[in-house]
């Protein structure tokens, strides 16, 4: 596993290209434009924070953690080593936290930090699956309180907190890569939705954005395949609620292209899926997407209204 490498320092985030237009009774606009965010978004506002292998707390390397194996599993010096699955054997389930991979951020706006750490697992096989886990101080101890699967064979070269994102530097599987070698450079994201972690994506589909409805309605390609560009067919399938974590551009971009209270605005956004929130306008969506980047917006697709 490699070193940490210093990820996305002094990042910006540039306005917004947004193709504008309106639209009347489901028909495509006459006339097309430029919506530019009026500022920087603010999940760039955040300092980043790195992982520090000298400077570990303790009780993270003798902390429990789930959703590894069917029961949880108690670390000692940020190793566990489980019985051997035959008698006399050396194939034995073996977790080990990643030291150089551990950081530290406020996920959910309480003004206290939660402790991201990379874990890998084998148990005698060829595969090293890597897990990404979280974790609260209590007193001396941690308490682990959401933990995901990234993948197989897959390298993290760097785990960061920014603006209150977990950001990940990642080698995965490109093609013709061997199983024991991933080259291909990406970046993955994560938010603390209720306690979950939660993949941040890019999505495709219709918007309203008012007082009492604030409404994502995904669209589909045929087949249930993902929509790519303007070749989207449908968007009444999936309804969330939209929680704003653009710093404003989000509504701001609505009320520009919107002719009407209430109307349907096509949006790519890149955000993240969790549950609903307890609130009275949102209770009947079980879903919410946070969105934390409007990446364009323009009229509404054919057949919504």
């Amino acid at each position: 596993m490699k070193g940490l490498v210093p990820d996305l320092q002094n990042t910006v985030i540039t306005g917004l290209f947004i193709t504008m237009g309106g639209f009347s009774g489901g028909c495509a606009p006459d006339h097309t434009g430029d919506y530019h965010a009026s500022r920087t978004p603010r999940t760039a506002e955040a300092v980043e924070t790195n992982g520090d292998a000298g400077n570990i707390p303790a009780g993270l390397l003798q902390a429990e953690f789930f959703g590894i194996y069917d029961t949880p599993i108690t670390l000692t010096e940020g190793r566990y080593a489980g019985p051997a699955f035959v008698a006399g054997g050396s194939s034995r389930p073996r977790v080990t936290l990643l030291q150089e991979l551990v950081t530290q951020g406020d996920l959910d706006a309480d003004s206290a930090d939660e402790y991201a750490v990379v874990l890998a697992e084998n148990s005698g096989g060829s595969g090293s699956f890597i897990y990404l886990a979280l974790l609260r101080p209590r007193g001396n101890a941690f308490v682990n309180f959401a933990t995901t699967l990234l993948g197989d064979r897959i390298q993290v070269n760097a785990l960061n907190v920014v603006g209150g994102t977990i950001r990940a530097s990642v080698l995965v599987h490109g093609p013709g890569d061997p199983a024991c070698c991933p080259s291909e450079h990406t970046q993955r994201s994560w938010l603390l939705i209720a306690d979950r972690l939660s993949e941040i994506k890019t999505y495709r589909g219709n918007l309203i954005y008012g007082h009492e409805t604030r409404a994502f309605t995904l669209c589909e390609a045929p087949g249930g395949e993902e929509p790519r560009g303007d070749d989207n067919k449908s968007c009444t399938g999936t309804a969330w609620w939209v929680a704003d974590g653009t710093g404003g551009d989000l509504p701001a971009a609505y009320r520009t292209l919107a002719v009407r209270p209430y109307a349907p605005v096509y949006v790519e956004v890149r955000g993240a899926v969790g549950p609903s929130p307890n609130a009275e306008f949102a209770r009947p969506y079980e879903r919410q997407l946070k969105i934390v980047e409007l990446k364009r917006a323009g009229k509404a697709h054919p057949g919504t209204d």
